[in-house]
């Protein structure tokens, strides 16, 4: 969704985005999308804040159980013209500097703002449940639905044949 910033006054903006289609091209299948956002100017300053939400279709990264996972991120930004952005500035970001994005010309856009948030929000591995079992390496088997009746393969172990190892005290 693209806003003219024009159209931004003192009081600011709401934005209200919800619907079920694809939406975000770095999001897994998902659905159910829903933001709230207050857009406000504050001289060339621009600030965004809200609330986004959706559900997320993503596999358990043990079992690989699909499921459904409600992404809920606020939203809290400065965006600033990139024309005041130093090019020789070689100093670390401060705390403040970190919420800050830069914008140019006359619309902005809100789309990369709401995605990038949601795809931060995504987690690293994905869990069915606190305490998934996973598959068995041997037979495939869930082991939250059933119990795996294979033998652990000790040979498997790298380290296995340390225990072969016979070492001679001198």
């Amino acid at each position: 969704m693209k806003i003219r910033i024009e159209d931004i006054d003192e009081q600011g903006l709401e934005v209200l985005f919800e619907g079920h289609e694809r939406w975000g091209e770095h999001l897994p299948p998902h659905e159910k999308f829903n933001a709230a956002l207050h857009i406000v100017k504050r001289g060339n300053n621009i600030l965004i804040r809200g609330d986004v939400e959706v559900v997320v279709h993503l596999q358990c990264s043990r079992c690989l159980a699909n499921l459904d996972m409600i992404l809920n991120n606020p939203i809290d930004n400065v965006l600033i013209p990139h024309s005041l952005i130093s090019q020789q500035k070689t100093s670390e970001l401060t705390e403040e500097e970190l919420n800050l994005i830069t914008y140019e010309g006359p619309e902005l856009d809100i789309d990369d703002i709401v995605q990038e948030h949601l795809v931060l929000s995504l987690p690293v591995k994905p869990l069915c449940m606190p305490e998934c079992a996973g598959l068995c390496p041997q037979c495939g088997a869930n082991r939250n639905i059933n119990p795996c009746t294979c033998k652990k393969d000790q040979e498997s172990n790298p380290f296995a044949v340390l225990k072969k190892l016979k070492i001679e005290a001198q």
